[in-house]
C-alpha cells in the first residue's frame, strides 16, 4: 500500500520482485469528509472536503518514479474510494488547521479499483484515437483536467513509451499513442 509518491519504493522494488509478483495499490480518496471531536470523544462538526480525487492522481504518484510499471512482476492498482478524515481538538495539530490533529482515516465508500498490470494498460487515460496527434493543452481539454494535470501524465506515460513525442507545434510538444 502506498499512499504518496512511489519514488520511495524505487531501491526497494527490486529485490521485492526477487521474491514474487508484486501488488503496489495506490488508494485515491475521491470525496473526503471531515469529522472533528472534542478531546472527550464528542462530535463537534462533520463536514465535506471540497478536495476532490481522480484516476489522474495516480500520476501525481508516479511523477518521480515512471520507470516502476516497467518491472517485470510489478502491478499497480488505484483503490478510488471516500473517505472519513478524524481530527480532535487538542491544540497540539497543525497551525493550518488551527491545532487540530487527525487522528484516524476510515474508508467510507469503495468505488472502483483499476489495475495495470502492463504499461499499455494506461491507455486508458488517452482519449485519442492511435495514431492522432495531440498536445498537453488538448488532453487537459478533452480529458477535463487541468494544464498541469495532463503535463504530468504525459511526461509519465511517455517515460513508459505508451506515448511518443514526435516534434514541436510552436512551442507545444506533439504526441501521439
Amino acid at each position: 500500500m502506498q499512499t504518496h509518491s512511489f519514488a520511495p519504493l524505487r531501491k526497494k522494488i527490486n529485490e521485492f520482485t526477487c521474491h514474487g509478483k508484486v501488488r503496489v495499490i495506490h488508494p485515491i480518496a475521491v470525496k473526503k469528509y471531515i469529522e472533528v471531536y472534542d478531546t472527550c470523544g464528542k462530535l463537534l462538526y462533520k463536514r465535506k472536503s471540497p478536495v476532490q480525487g481522480s484516476s489522474w492522481e495516480i500520476f501525481d504518484a508516479l511523477l518521480h518514479a515512471p520507470e516502476i510499471p516497467l518491472i517485470r512482476g510489478v502491478t499497480v492498482e488505484i483503490v478510488l474510494a471516500d473517505i472519513t478524515e478524524k481530527r480532535i481538538k487538542n491544540g497540539k495539530g497543525s497551525w493550518r488547521r488551527k491545532g487540530i490533529s487527525i487522528f484516524d482515516k476510515e474508508l467510507s465508500v469503495f468505488h472502483e479499483s483499476i489495475v495495470f498490470s502492463k504499461p499499455r494498460d494506461f491507455l486508458k487515460f488517452i482519449p485519442f484515437k492511435k495514431g492522432e496527434e495531440f498536445t498537453v493543452a488538448s488532453l487537459a481539454e478533452q480529458a477535463e483536467i487541468k494544464i498541469i494535470a495532463a503535463r504530468k501524465a504525459l511526461y509519465v506515460l511517455n517515460k513508459l513509451k505508451v506515448v511518443k513525442r514526435i516534434g514541436k507545434k510552436s512551442n507545444a510538444w506533439i504526441y501521439i499513442s
